[in-house]
């Protein structure tokens, strides 16, 4: 009888989390939509961060104490940066944009991150992913200012909001990066979602909520798409994400971003959504410019 070697076992374990974060992660974009569908974008926002910050709570007590004093300011910008901005950017997209859309978009994020550490962190760029970072951010440009006619639209406002998240996201990463390297990334985590969460929660409650709305089967609907993005998309994600990272590491961990919008692109397929030949082209050339950036020499 063969006995499967524990790195091969780690091996399997982790491709099999990277699939269940893709579908998590993928499926974010037509649970926004579904959501912003009855509630307003910011509500939407607030309560997704809310609700994955009243998860993690728990772990608040427990990692706090852990936690150095003069780390816990960077891990609220962490929070802003890295969870609530983006909730409520990627939120106002999903009121004009198809989520597959979003869910292209949001392959930058590597893009970004690269592009971030060079401008802002003495972060060299080799030639090979300076050209990859160049082919994704055209890529973006097109999916941005070209229309389904194939003509220049300069109109499309709502698409560089899914491009501002990922900037956003490219910050935090580097942030994390430089400051809270010696951090464990689960008391990162549930430091920065509670710390964020706490205003998430006194605007959401302060905005105004129709209970009657809620009460509705699409009210109820609506809701519970919410409640599962913070919950999976944000909370459980994140504990997966770092599960993986600690199976395969990092590299291996950044190829979700290619499954993305794939899953993205199923959703909105089934929900009725149609791409048009610009946003294939725009989304072969993000994910190729991702390759080039995240591949080993």
């Amino acid at each position: 009888m063969s006995v499967t070697k524990p790195k091969e076992a780690n091996l399997t374990l982790a491709w099999v989390l990277l699939c269940v974060l893709a579908l998590i992660w993928g499926s974010s974009f037509i649970l926004i939509k579904k959501g912003v569908s009855v509630y307003s974008a910011s509500q939407v926002g607030s309560l997704r961060i809310f609700s994955a910050a009243v998860f993690l709570l728990p772990l608040v007590f427990f990692h706090l104490r852990k936690v150095p004093r003069d780390k816990i300011p960077v891990m609220f910008i962490s929070g802003l940066l890295g969870n609530l901005i983006p909730s409520f950017l990627f939120a106002a997209a999903g009121t004009k944009l198809n989520s597959s859309v979003s869910g292209i978009l949001n392959a930058l994020t590597p893009l970004f991150t690269l592009l971030v550490g060079a401008l802002f962190f003495s972060q060299s760029i080799a030639r090979e992913k300076l050209i990859g970072l160049l082919i994704g951010l055209a890529g973006c440009v097109f999916l941005i200012v070209i229309n389904a006619e194939g003509k220049l639209d300069f109109t499309n406002y709502y698409a560089i909001l899914p491009v501002v998240a990922t900037f956003c996201y490219g910050i935090n990463a580097n942030l994390v990066k430089r400051y809270l390297n010696t951090i464990p990334s689960l008391q990162i985590t549930s430091v920065a979602l509670c710390s964020v969460g706490v205003l998430a929660g006194a605007y959401f409650f302060s905005t105004d909520i129709d209970i009657s709305v809620v009460q509705t089967r699409e009210g109820l609907l609506a809701m519970g798409c919410v409640l599962l993005l913070g919950l999976m998309g944000t909370a459980v994600a994140t504990v997966l994400s770092n599960k993986v990272i600690q199976l395969a590491g990092p590299i291996f961990t950044a190829s979700v971003t290619y499954l993305i919008p794939v899953v993205a692109l199923g959703w909105g397929l089934l929900d009725g959504e149609k791409l048009t030949w610009v946003q294939y082209i725009s989304m072969i050339a993000i994910i190729a410019g991702v390759y080039m950036v995240n591949r080993k020499k």
